[in-house]
C-alpha cells in the first residue's frame, strides 16, 4: 500500500479493499464512489412510488437507519486502522484516518439530512412527518448495543 492508503476490513468473509484515507467506503459491492448516489437514487424512487404519508415514514426510517450502520461501521473500524497505521510507521494515513474519524458523524448527519430535503422536501416543515418517521425508526434501533447513539442519531439528522 501507498502512502495514505489503507485495507478497509469487509464484512464477515468478505476480503477487505484498499482505499486512499478520505474517499468514500462502502462494502466493496459498489465502487466507493457511486455507493451514496445509488442509495440516494433507490431512496428517491422508492418516495416516488410512496403514495402515504406513513408510507413515507417507514421509507425515511429504514434510510436513516441504513445511514447509521453504515456510519457506526465505518466508526468502528477506524481505531484499528489507525493502530495498523501507527505500527507501520504510516503517518499520512494515520493523520488522515484521523480527520475522517473526526469528520464522519457530521458528514453522515449532513449529507442524510440534504438527501431527505432533496427527496421529501416537506420533512423540513412538517414535525408531525417527522414525528412518524422517529416513531417507525425507535422500533428498529431498541434492543441494540449503539440504540443510543442511533437515537442521537436520528437527532441530529432532524435538527
Amino acid at each position: 500500500m501507498g502512502d495514505g492508503e489503507y485495507t478497509r476490513p469487509g464484512p464477515a468473509g468478505r476480503r477487505g479493499s484498499t482505499h486512499m484515507c478520505g474517499e468514500a467506503m462502502n462494502d466493496g459491492a459498489v465502487p466507493a464512489s457511486t455507493a451514496p448516489k445509488a442509495r440516494s437514487v433507490e431512496f428517491a424512487d422508492s418516495i416516488a412510488r410512496a403514495d402515504t404519508d406513513a408510507a413515507r415514514a417507514v421509507l425515511s426510517a429504514r434510510r436513516m437507519l441504513q445511514e447509521f450502520d453504515l456510519y457506526y461501521t465505518e466508526s468502528r473500524q477506524i481505531p484499528s486502522l489507525a493502530k495498523r497505521a501507527f505500527e507501520n510507521r504510516d503517518p499520512q494515513t494515520s493523520l488522515a484516518l484521523s480527520r475522517r474519524r473526526l469528520s464522519l458523524y457530521s458528514t453522515s448527519i449532513h449529507e442524510l439530512g440534504e438527501e431527505l430535503r432533496e427527496v421529501l422536501p416537506e420533512i423540513a416543515e412538517n414535525e408531525a412527518l417527522w414525528d412518524n418517521v422517529q416513531d417507525h425508526y425507535v422500533p428498529l434501533i431498541e434492543g441494540r448495543y449503539e440504540a443510543d447513539l442511533a437515537f442521537a442519531f436520528i437527532h441530529s439528522v432532524r435538527r
